[in-house]
């Protein structure tokens, strides 16, 4: 029933982007034009939007192109990963609240074997998966889902999104120079 309540909350978010439009708002685009305007009142609407993009299934990348174009590479290094510090928490909390521990409900091997190794070292598997998927709204939902205590989830992606972000940040400037 948890699932279901998470799945429902996941496509009524998608629907709404796409019936109201806003989702011509994630683009980088007009993301890069909110930095356009003051540096700190822009980078707390990036922060918010970044959050509730994140949220809604838009990728974080979308949001880190906009900020390296908008603030440059290593301003927007800095700002994404706080932006995506705080969706990360933002994130865990509204699905774990929908979902609760939902994970934990399902009756598969392949599942329990999973979570098993997950109970067994959450800080080291969250900073593995961070480094690999960074910000995707998925590992929010299944993380929050599964039971791992927040703080252990909070270390691990405070540890684990660092590298990612950075290099993201390296190859979009590098593209960026490239296309330009």
């Amino acid at each position: 029933m948890k699932f279901i309540k998470v799945t429902i909350f996941i496509i009524f978010c998608i629907f709404i982007l796409g019936i109201t439009g806003a989702n011509e708002y994630f683009t980088p685009e007009a993301i890069q034009a909110v930095f356009e305007k003051h540096f700190l009142i822009s980078t707390l609407i990036f922060i918010l939007l970044f959050c509730i993009g994140n949220i809604l299934y838009v990728p974080g990348w979308v949001f880190l192109i906009g900020a390296v174009w908008g603030v440059g590479k290593v301003n927007a290094y800095f700002i994404t990963l706080i932006a995506a510090y705080i969706s990360c928490i933002v994130g865990f909390h509204l699905i774990h609240f929908i979902g609760e521990d939902a994970i934990r409900e399902i009756d598969n091997k392949w599942v329990k074997r999973l979570l098993a190794k997950l109970d067994e070292r959450p800080v080291l598997i969250t900073i593995i998966l961070r480094s690999i998927f960074a910000t995707a709204p998925i590992l929010n939902y299944a993380m929050a889902m599964s039971g791992v205590p927040f703080r252990k989830f909070m270390t691990g992606t405070l540890l684990g999104l660092p590298l990612p972000i950075l290099l993201y940040a390296i190859f979009i400037e590098k593209l960026i120079k490239l296309v330009s």
